[in-house]
């Protein structure tokens, strides 16, 4: 079978606390409750930093597969993506193999 994955994975962050407000405001209007928003803001935290891990991996292993970009700069980011050429000639399957291997040994750590 053929696996065919994007020539670029874009990863936006921004610190935890301007993360954290923005989920927040958009709970707010949304009429979840403090206790709610509390518990997804705590949720994200966790899933953030194994995020992270993976995209930095993934990176590491395969220079240039992914954009590291402050999501506080939207225009620049815009800019940054819309200029973007492949600039390597990872194999699909080399970066899938990784992928299987990274959350395996994810997954056994605990």
């Amino acid at each position: 079978q053929k696996v065919s994955l994007p020539d670029l994975y874009v990863y936006f962050h921004s610190k935890e606390a301007v993360r954290a407000e923005r989920e927040k405001q958009r709970s707010l209007r949304l009429g979840r409750s403090a206790e709610l928003i509390e518990k997804k803001i705590a949720r994200y935290r966790d899933f953030c930093c194994l995020q992270k891990a993976y995209f930095s991996a993934l990176n590491d292993k395969f220079p240039g597969l992914v954009m590291f970009l402050q999501a506080d700069e939207v225009n620049s980011s815009i800019q940054q993506v819309l200029s973007f050429s492949v600039a390597h000639q990872y194999q699909s399957r080399s970066i899938f193999d990784f992928m299987v291997d990274w959350c395996r040994n994810r997954a056994s750590m605990g």
